[in-house]
């Protein structure tokens, strides 16, 4: 045999293989001597034997360990044949009536039933695997950093904000903010923390939030001649946020949060050294980390 014959007979080997078809056996050992003579139970068989075959099952001996095995038994009263089927599918029975029919007829009406149980008991169940659905769990927690500038009457000052949320609609709010400016010989330096709820609602990837903090303020100022001093006033703010989910942990967003925390002003003599009114807006850009 040369090489190119054995690869084409490997490949006819393997396609049989693949395809291999269901195997039959049919047993008629249950049967009486009297019934099988009256019912021709060679002829039957071999009707039975061509239909199973041109269905496409392959027919085998009950002792060769078939997929599907069907037992003939005949009842006496009322008279009838039995087809008791067994295979991948389960198990199953078919009734045919045994009055006045003539051979011919019963051959083939038994085959069609025969044929029928065949199917259905060589059917293998279908085994329907259910993936565990895993709902995914809305992040939490959310910290954010940034920086912007503060807008109060009397001047301009640079900001630093730094923000946690905690919660899905209805959350907890802490802000953080930082922020310092110059006057005539003074510097100064401002420290905010406030807590409070925020409620936010999302639409796809944009996030909108409201939220009230209360907190306080720490001015902390000091004279280009060394004097320094410490002052706390009360804050509210009203933050308002507008974010983008760029990914399902990473959001930049735009804050605009007004609020008031009292008026500051100091002076030397009649010289108004630095002042600030007591309303205030601050705005910065946001990037802030969910998890």
């Amino acid at each position: 045999m040369t090489s190119r014959q054995a690869v084409l007979l490997a490949l006819v080997v393997s396609s049989f293989a693949i395809a291999a078809p269901t195997t039959v056996a049919l047993d008629v050992s249950t049967v009486d001597a009297a019934a099988f003579e009256a019912l021709d139970g060679v002829a039957l068989e071999k009707t039975a034997t061509v239909r199973l075959v041109q269905e496409g099952f392959a027919v085998i001996a009950p002792t060769a360990s078939p997929d599907v095995l069907v037992t003939v038994s005949v009842n006496a009263e009322p008279r009838s044949i039995v087809l008791s089927g067994k295979g991948p599918g389960g198990s199953g029975t078919r009734s045919i009536p045994w009055a006045t029919e003539t051979q011919a007829e019963l051959h083939l009406e038994v085959t069609q039933k025969l044929v029928e149980l065949t199917r259905v008991v060589a059917r293998a169940p279908v085994v329907t695997v259910v993936e565990p659905v895993v709902e995914r769990t809305a992040p939490r927690w959310q910290l954010g950093a940034g920086g912007g500038v503060l807008l109060r009457e009397g001047g301009v000052d640079g900001l630093g904000v730094a923000t946690l949320r905690w919660g899905e609609r209805l959350r907890f709010a802490a802000d953080f903010g930082l922020g310092g400016s110059r006057g005539a010989g003074i510097g100064i330096i401002e420290t905010t923390l406030a807590v409070g709820i925020a409620y936010a609602l999302q639409f796809d990837r944009w996030h909108l939030e409201a939220a009230v903090v209360l907190g306080a303020l720490l001015h902390v100022w000091s004279l280009d001649t060394s004097t320094s001093g410490v002052r706390v006033s009360p804050l509210v703010n009203v933050p308002l946020q507008v974010s983008f989910a760029v990914t399902p942990l990473v959001s930049i967003g735009l804050r605009l949060a007004p609020g008031w925390s009292g008026a500051r002003e100091h002076v030397s003599g009649d010289t108004v050294l630095w002042t600030r009114g007591p309303l205030r807006l601050e705005t910065a850009g946001v990037v802030a980390l969910r998890w």
